[in-house]
C-alpha cells in the first residue's frame, strides 16, 4: 500500500491523539502539511504499521509544530528498525496471518488482538469493562480491517494505555489482579464476537 493511500486516515487519527499547533482542515496550510509528511515518509520508506507503532511512543504538547511531530515520528521509525523489530509490510487483509503471528504472547491481549479496559470508577454499573483493539500488530490489523461500525464500538487500547479515551487498562476495584486474567471475556459481547467472526474469521 502506497503512503498516499493511508496517510490521510493516519494523519486524522494522529491529530486526534496528539496535541499541537495543527492547521485547520481543508486549508492550503493543511494540504501543504500533507504533502510534506508524504514526501518525508516516502523518503523514509515508511509503512503504515511502522508509523502506527511509532506514534504510540510520541507525546507532544500544545506548542509542538507539525514539523516537531514529524521529526519524532521519523526518529521513532528509525528506532523501531534499529531494534530489529520484524514488522509486516502493512495492515492489509493479506497480512492477517503474519500480524497475528507477530503478536503471539502480547502482554495485553495474549495475541488475540483484543485487550480490555475498565471504567475508572470502581462503583460504575455501566460499561464496567469494554473490549478494545490492542496496540499490538494483531490489534492494529483488526482496527484497519473490521467494518467501520464495529471499530466505532471498540476503543483503541493504545489511547487507553496512554491515559486517554476515558478508560483505564486495569480493574480499579481489584488493582492487584493481572489484566491477562480477563482476556477470554469476549463472550460477554456475543453480538460483537459474531460480527468480528463474520468480518475477519479472527482466531478464537
Amino acid at each position: 500500500m502506497l503512503v498516499r493511500d493511508w496517510l490521510n486516515d493516519f494523519l486524522t487519527d494522529y491529530r486526534d491523539r496528539h496535541e499541537g499547533r495543527w492547521p485547520d482542515p481543508d486549508t492550503s496550510e493543511s494540504r501543504r502539511l500533507f504533502s510534506s509528511w508524504m514526501h518525508e515518509l516516502i523518503k523514509a520508506k515508511a509503512t503504515q504499521t511502522e508509523c502506527q507503532l511509532a506514534a504510540l511512543e510520541i507525546g507532544g504538547d500544545y506548542d509542538w509544530q507539525p514539523s516537531d511531530h514529524l521529526a519524532q515520528l521519523i526518529a521513532g521509525l528509525q528506532q523501531i528498525r534499529e531494534q530489529g523489530r520484524r514488522l509486516p509490510a502493512d495492515t492489509s487483509k493479506s497480512n492477517r496471518e503474519e500480524a497475528f503471528a507477530q503478536s503471539r504472547g502480547c502482554e495485553h491481549c495474549g495475541g488475540e488482538g483484543y485487550a480490555f479496559a475498565w471504567n475508572p470508577d470502581p462503583k460504575a454499573t455501566e460499561n464496567v469493562r469494554v473490549p478494545c483493539t490492542c496496540l499490538c500488530l494483531a490489534g492494529r490489523w483488526l482496527r484497519e480491517n473490521l467494518p467501520r461500525d464495529v471499530v466505532a464500538r471498540l476503543p483503541d487500547f493504545g489511547m487507553v494505555w496512554d491515559g486517554r479515551g476515558g478508560y483505564v487498562p486495569y480493574n480499579p476495584s481489584v488493582p492487584d489482579v493481572e489484566i491477562a486474567d480477563d482476556f477470554v471475556a469476549l463472550r460477554d459481547w456475543p453480538d460483537l464476537v459474531r460480527r468480528v467472526k463474520e468480518a475477519t474469521r479472527c482466531p478464537q
